[in-house]
C-alpha cells in the first residue's frame, strides 16, 4: 500500500506542474504588450495632437489630417471637403459608407493638381520620401511623420520602431480600444517633444550670433589699438626688417549654389499663394531641344515617364538633403544611380503640347518642402 500511495503522490504533483506551466504560458502568449512593458524600452517624449479647425483638418507642412467628428461617413465627409469621395475611402483603405469613431484621423490625399511639367506629387513625394535618411525616425512638430501600415505590423511594433508610446499613437490617430490598425490605413507618428527643443535651441543660437555681431565699435577700436601696439612693441624687440605678411586664400562660398538647368525665360514664377494652381517650382520657355544640365553635383534618384506622355521627368539628390526635379525632357542621358557633375547635360527640352515652343518645369525641395528656384540660382 505503501509504493502505490507515493506513485499517486508523484503523479499528482507532476499534473499540478503541468497545469501550473500550461497557464504561465497561455498568460504570456494572450497578455497584450502594455505601456509597461515598453518603458523598458528608451522612448521618445512626444507632445499632444495640435487641435483641428472648424473643418475638422489639422495642417502641417507637406499634408493635411482630418480628426472625425464620430457623426459623419467617409463619404459624407468627402462631400463636405469637395473630395472624390471613392478617392478618400481608398486612400485611407476604407469604404465610402464606413463611419469613423469620434477623434479618428483620417488621411487627406495629395492635392490632385498636376504641375506645369505634367506629374503629380504623388511620384515626387514617394521618391523623396524613399531618399531620406532612414536613421530619420524623429516626427516634428510642423510635419509629423506619415506611416502606411504594411501587412503584419501593430501599434506595438510601430511604437517599438519609433520608440514612442503605444498611447501616444493612439492619441494621435483617434485609435479605438482595441488598438487595431488595417493594412493600407495611413497613420501618424506623434511629433518629439524634442523637435520643439532643436527649434528653441538654434533661435537662442542665433540671438547669441546677432548679440556677438552687435559688440561696440569703441570696444573693437580698443582691441585693433592694443593690437598694434603689440606688433610694434615686437618688432622694435626684434629689431628685424618688416615683412609683408602674406595674403590669406580666400575661399569663394556661393549664397546660391546652383546654375540655371536651361537657356531660356522664366514664364511662370513659384507661387503658393492660389490654392490648387500653386507653382512648387518655375518654368522656362526655351528652344525646343535645348540642353538641359545638372544645376550642381548629385546623384540621380529618378528617371521616370510622366502622366499623359509629355516627356520624362529626372530628380537629383544633392548635399544638404536637397533635391532638384527637371520636368519635360526627352533624349534623357543618364540613369538611376548615377552620380552627375554640375552643367552635366542629362536630357533635351522636348515640345510643349499646346505651343511650338520648349517649355521646361524646374523644382528645388528641402525634403518634401518647396523652395523658391530663384533664391538658389545664381
Amino acid at each position: 500500500m505503501y509504493a502505490p500511495s507515493k506513485h499517486r503522490t508523484t503523479i499528482y504533483y507532476l499534473i499540478l506542474f503541468v497545469i501550473l506551466m500550461l497557464t504561465s504560458c497561455r498568460s504570456t502568449i494572450n497578455e497584450p504588450v502594455t505601456q509597461t512593458t515598453l518603458n523598458s524600452v528608451d522612448q521618445i517624449d512626444t507632445l499632444n495632437r495640435e487641435d483641428p479647425d472648424n473643418r475638422g483638418i489639422i495642417t502641417y507642412d507637406t499634408y493635411q489630417i482630418l480628426i472625425a467628428n464620430g457623426s459623419e461617413t467617409i463619404s459624407e465627409i468627402a462631400n463636405r471637403l469637395n473630395i472624390n469621395e471613392e478617392k478618400l475611402a481608398l486612400y485611407n483603405g476604407l469604404i465610402p459608407n464606413y463611419r469613423p469613431r469620434k477623434n479618428e484621423m483620417i488621411a487627406l490625399p495629395e492635392d490632385q493638381f498636376i504641375s506645369p511639367s505634367g506629374w503629380s506629387t504623388e511620384i515626387t513625394r514617394a521618391t523623396i520620401e524613399n531618399e531620406q535618411s532612414s536613421q530619420q525616425k524623429i516626427s516634428s512638430a510642423n510635419n509629423p511623420l506619415r506611416h502606411r501600415v504594411k501587412e503584419g505590423e501593430t501599434v506595438y511594433s510601430l511604437a517599438r520602431e519609433y520608440k514612442v508610446s503605444v498611447n501616444s499613437i493612439a492619441a494621435w490617430n483617434g485609435l479605438g480600444p482595441d488598438l487595431d490598425i488595417k493594412t493600407g490605413r495611413e497613420i501618424i507618428i506623434p511629433a518629439a517633444t524634442s523637435s520643439l527643443l532643436k527649434t528653441t535651441q538654434s533661435k537662442k543660437t542665433s540671438e547669441v550670433k546677432i548679440n556677438e555681431r552687435k559688440e561696440p565699435s569703441n570696444i573693437k577700436e580698443q582691441k585693433s589699438i592694443k593690437t598694434v601696439e603689440t606688433k610694434l612693441s615686437d618688432k622694435k624687440k626684434n629689431n628685424t626688417p618688416e615683412q609683408k605678411p602674406s595674403l590669406p586664400e580666400v575661399e569663394i562660398i556661393s549664397v546660391k549654389p546652383f546654375i540655371a538647368p536651361v537657356m531660356g525665360i522664366i514664364v511662370s514664377k513659384y507661387s503658393q499663394d492660389k490654392g490648387s494652381q500653386n507653382n512648387n517650382g518655375i518654368d522656362y520657355e526655351t528652344e525646343i531641344g535645348s540642353s538641359v544640365n545638372a544645376v550642381a553635383d548629385g546623384k540621380i534618384v529618378l528617371v521616370s515617364d510622366i502622366v499623359g506622355g509629355n516627356g520624362k521627368i529626372v530628380l537629383i539628390r544633392h548635399d544638404s538633403e536637397l533635391i532638384t526635379i527637371y520636368g519635360r525632357l526627352t533624349n534623357v542621358t543618364i540613369e538611376k544611380d548615377q552620380d552627375v557633375d554640375q552643367g552635366q547635360n542629362i536630357g533635351v527640352v522636348i515640345k510643349d503640347s499646346q505651343t511650338s515652343k520648349g517649355l521646361m518645369h524646374f523644382e528645388v525641395r528641402k525634403g518634401m518642402k518647396s523652395v523658391d528656384p530663384e533664391t538658389m540660382i545664381r
